[in-house]
């Protein structure tokens, strides 16, 4: 098997596996992939790789085995004039109205599977400089194309709302971009659509991450989908998780004024626990009235509420001491004050440790900055 090496500029000549991708001959190209000293990362002066030279070839079985053998980490790599291996197989010289070649639809559908970048591509469709090509963008949006991803509605909204931004950037054009933006929505749209109940939202969704789906539609701003009725059932069952549909509303009533008095609530339902469980294995817990309890408790509904609740008694405390007089030995409501901004930045530092991007979104920097300006106040007092 082919080794990752440095990166050598050669003539397709001057390297086998160039030179058997080139010709597009699979059998060449296996028998240089396995030598020692093979290297799939090898470039040719024009800055293309065995797969953008497979794919000039048109030989599907040539970019199948380089995929095998490693040269998936430069599946996204462009060449002197900016084209990505899947950008050479879509874009080609073609009179107005003539179908794509179906051998480049293949490769298209292949380079998608592996996880190619389909941005990088529409980017060099619509560089000036090389010629605005809105045939090879209608190819990326067809339905075949994004469905060959391994994630085809996040796929999609993310290839409508980089045309989105091309509108504005080239508003000579605004019209077939837009279009060609709304084609893509409604493919994601369109998905949902054909789903016949809730069921089939789930394993829709389940493709890839359901919540995953959900925060780039937010982020990139996919009204249609967001707004559609299978969304909002499956974003009303993430919120309320398995109780959703199956509670009546004094159930939820009475859960959610036992949230409210939880510590005169629990204890009881920790006493009621304690005298009529006989057994006390691990796991009984989950299948008692408390642990019922507890289950409801965990859901995003109720960390919500339970979130918004402190937040407003936390205030109330800040309001109730800034009308004391101040005095040189803290009192037990500053102390107690105290104790809460220090949980409070904990929860900060902990949710920063578990979420990569954390400090990328503009609420968790704001929560930090007051995070901030609570801490200094009452340490330096």
């Amino acid at each position: 098997m082919a080794q990752r090496k440095g990166v050598q500029k050669l003539s397709p000549h001057g390297n086998p596996i160039l030179a058997a991708a080139k010709k597009g001959d699979c059998s060449a190209l296996n028998a240089a992939i396995s030598a020692p000293d093979a290297s799939v990362d090898a470039l040719t002066w024009e800055l293309n790789n065995g797969l953008h030279l497979s794919v000039q070839a048109g030989a599907v079985d040539c970019v199948q085995a380089l995929l095998d053998n490693g040269a998936d980490g430069s599946i996204n790599a462009v060449n002197s004039r900016m084209f990505s291996p899947l950008g050479i197989a879509i874009r080609t010289k073609r009179s107005l109205g003539q179908q794509l070649p179906p051998v480049r639809r293949q490769l298209a559908q292949t380079l998608m599977s592996a996880k190619a970048d389909p941005l990088i591509a529409l980017r060099s469709f619509s560089n000036v400089l090389n010629g605005v090509d809105l045939e090879a963008m209608q190819m990326l949006v067809e339905p075949e194309t994004i469905f060959a991803s391994p994630e085809p509605i996040i796929t999609a909204f993310k290839i409508g709302n980089q045309l989105r931004r091309l509108s504005m950037q080239q508003p000579e054009r605004k019209l077939e971009y837009e279009r060609l933006a709304v084609a893509c929505e409604k493919l994601a749209t369109d998905l949902l659509s054909g789903c016949r109940d809730l069921w089939d939202v789930r394993r829709l969704l389940s493709l890839t991450n359901g919540s995953k789906v959900l925060t780039t539609a937010i982020s990139l701003r996919q009204k249609t989908f967001i707004s559609h009725p299978f969304t909002q059932e499956f974003l009303n069952e993430l919120w309320l998780r398995e109780y959703y549909g199956d509670r009546s509303y004094a159930d939820w009533m009475v859960a959610a004024l036992s949230y409210i008095l939880f510590f005169v609530m629990v204890p009881y339902r920790f006493v009621t626990y304690l005298m009529y469980e006989k057994t006390r294995v691990r796991g009984v817990l989950t299948y008692s009235k408390l642990g019922d309890l507890l289950k409801i408790y965990k859901t995003p509904f109720f960390k919500y509420t339970g979130n918004v609740i402190c937040f407003m008694v936390f205030v109330g405390l800040i309001l109730t001491n800034s009308a004391k007089h101040v005095s040189l030995v803290p009192s037990n409501l500053e102390v107690l004050l105290s104790i809460w901004v220090f949980a409070l930045t904990v929860g900060e530092i902990r949710e920063a440790y578990r979420h990569g991007r954390y400090f990328a979104d503009k609420w968790n920097q704001v929560d930090i900055l007051m995070s901030e300006d609570l801490t200094t106040p009452s340490h330096s007092h």
